[in-house]
C-alpha cells in the first residue's frame, strides 16, 4: 500500500488532507504508529499518526527530519496545519505532511485494518 491509497478510503477522504510533501505520497506505507510526542524514531514505510497536538513548530520539523532519514512513508497531525515553514521543509524532504480533523486513533485503527488484509 501506498499513501495515495490509504488517503481514498473513505474514512480518511473526507476529514484528512495533505498540506504538504505531495512528491513523497507513493511512498510504501508498510505500518502506522501512534505517537504522542515528535520524540520517536520511525521506521522504514511508517505512517507516524501523532494524536495529540504538538507543542511547537520545531517539533514537528524534528519528526519531518527523523521520518526523511528513516525513510518513513509521512506525518498525521491533528488539528490545525503547521506554520509555512514546516510545510516548506516537508516539501523539502518529500515527506507527505497529513493534518485531520477526525480523531487520529481512528484513522490509525482503519488504517492498520487495510494494512494487514
Amino acid at each position: 500500500m501506498i499513501i495515495r491509497q490509504l488517503l481514498a478510503l473513505p474514512s480518511w477522504a473526507g476529514p484528512v488532507r495533505v498540506c504538504s510533501g505531495e512528491s513523497g505520497l507513493d511512498r510504501p506505507l508498510r505500518t502506522v504508529k501512534a505517537a504522542l510526542d515528535a520524540s520517536g524514531i520511525p521506521a522504514s514505510g511508517e505512517l507516524v499518526v501523532v494524536v495529540r497536538p504538538l507543542g511547537s513548530d520545531w517539533q514537528i520539523d524534528a519528526l519531518l527530519r527523523r521520518c526523511a532519514d528513516a525513510g518513513a512513508a509521512g506525518v498525521l497531525l491533528p488539528g490545525a496545519e503547521p506554520l509555512a515553514a514546516s510545510r516548506l521543509l516537508a516539501e523539502r524532504l518529500s515527506v507527505p505532511l497529513l493534518v485531520t480533523s477526525a480523531d487520529p486513533l481512528d484513522l490509525l485503527v482503519d488504517a492498520r485494518a487495510r494494512i494487514c488484509r
